[in-house]
């Protein structure tokens, strides 16, 4: 609309706008999409189109980490032939490259830590999630908001909208009482715990639950223990890292076909045993993201973890170890492709050497006066990503 010079022409132009109705607009939405989904359709494999919708797991305009999306990747499962997480990390590079020079992935880097990021333009992000739903026909088949969204809207939904749902990330959204709700058939107690109502589940297709939180203070009013797994029967990949819960209820048992949990920066500091039940978990991560010095936070049930038949990956980075006789049962099975731990004794040191080590913190270890990293890998360096080393004299 250039041409247009005078306020009479452009008065005439916002009156034609104005009598554009909605259907026109979706329309030309959908049009655009059409046209756009080439480039979708003309990716050389499945594997690259699943990990660009992956993509719009996040919220419009977000910039996502490449570690995050990569680790993400892996975790559903779109990179798996990989002997060490350096080599899954590798494909994973391969894999933006290519969605970079089919113009569907913009790359940048953080200003102050210079680390990677990419993000999708708004259009492409909606082309995504467009997509997903059947080019519109199942629009809440995945439920993705950022932390400016209002989510009021989705406590209000009846139980019968959520029913065609595969998908619900809320991620970098303030873990308060609307979102609590959202993920519960009543109210919550006097003591803040969300529990479940005894009827059918309420999400009964929901396969993946992501809820990256923060807190705008390290000291919340009030904690809470999750407590609608029963609602969630084929649920596949749950995170909740960064969500301010202390503890994970006994019927995440009902999770027969989990792969997948992070409770990362959490305020966990106990495990129940039930997670044993969980014959499919490949991967489990339990890292603290700030270290602070503190040494290895002692966890009840940690050791429930080496009786996971299928897991893959374990990751208690920054936050604690699990114990020598833990460790040797996990070389038995020889199923381990990345394992990563904050360490404060040699013993300990010396069993993860067999073991593929992913990231590691030592903590403390006055009585070791020289490192190799044979010390720290079976395969020396390979697939070793991070190592942190904490003095304290």
């Amino acid at each position: 609309m250039s041409n247009k010079k005078t306020s009479e022409e452009w008065r005439h132009m916002l009156k034609l706008l104005i009598k554009v109705d909605i259907k026109t607009i979706t329309d030309i939405e959908e049009s655009l999409f059409h046209n756009l989904k080439v480039s979708y359709d003309n990716l050389v494999s499945d594997t690259l189109r699943e990990c660009f919708l992956c993509c719009a797991q996040w919220p419009e305009d977000e910039r996502i980490p490449v570690y995050d999306l990569i680790e993400h990747w892996i975790a559903l499962g779109l990179i798996s032939d990989f002997e060490n997480i350096g080599e899954a990390f590798d494909e994973g590079y391969s894999i933006i490259a290519k969605l970079n020079e089919a113009c569907l992935l913009e790359l940048g880097f953080y200003f102050n830590s210079g680390d990677e990021y990419v993000k999708l333009h708004d259009v492409i992000h909606d082309m995504a999630l467009w997509i997903v739903s059947e080019c519109g026909k199942e629009k809440n088949k995945w439920i993705v908001c950022g932390r400016g969204d209002d989510l009021r809207q989705f406590s209000e939904w009846e139980a019968g909208n959520w029913k065609e749902t595969e998908l619900i990330s809320f991620k970098g959204t303030n873990f308060n009482k609307t979102l609590q709700k959202l993920l519960s058939d009543q109210n919550i107690d006097e003591k803040g715990q969300v529990s479940c109502a005894s009827t059918s589940p309420r999400y009964p297709n929901l396969q993946s639950l992501f809820l990256e939180g923060y807190s705008k203070s390290d000291h919340m009013s009030r904690q809470f223990v999750i407590n609608v797994f029963p609602h969630m029967p084929s649920l596949t990949h749950l995170n909740l890292s960064g969500i301010p819960i202390t503890g994970l209820s006994k019927e995440i048992r009902v999770l027969v076909n989990l792969r997948y949990i992070n409770i990362s920066n959490t305020k966990i500091q106990s495990l129940p045993s039930e997670l044993k039940e969980l014959k499919e978990l490949k991967y489990f991560l339990f890292r603290c993201k700030y270290y602070r010095g503190r040494g290895v936070l002692k966890v009840d049930g940690l050791s429930t973890l080496s009786m996971l038949p299928k897991l893959q990956v374990l990751d208690l980075y920054g936050n604690t170890c699990l114990e020598a006789d833990d460790l040797r049962l996990l070389m038995e099975r020889n199923r381990i492709k990345g394992i990563s731990m904050l360490v404060e004794l040699v013993e300990i040191l010396g069993l993860l050497k067999h073991l593929p080590t992913w990231k590691i913190r030592l903590h403390s270890m006055q009585s070791m006066h020289t490192l190799q990293f044979c010390d720290l890998s079976y395969k020396h360096d390979e697939g070793l990503m991070e190592l942190g080393i904490t003095l304290w004299l």
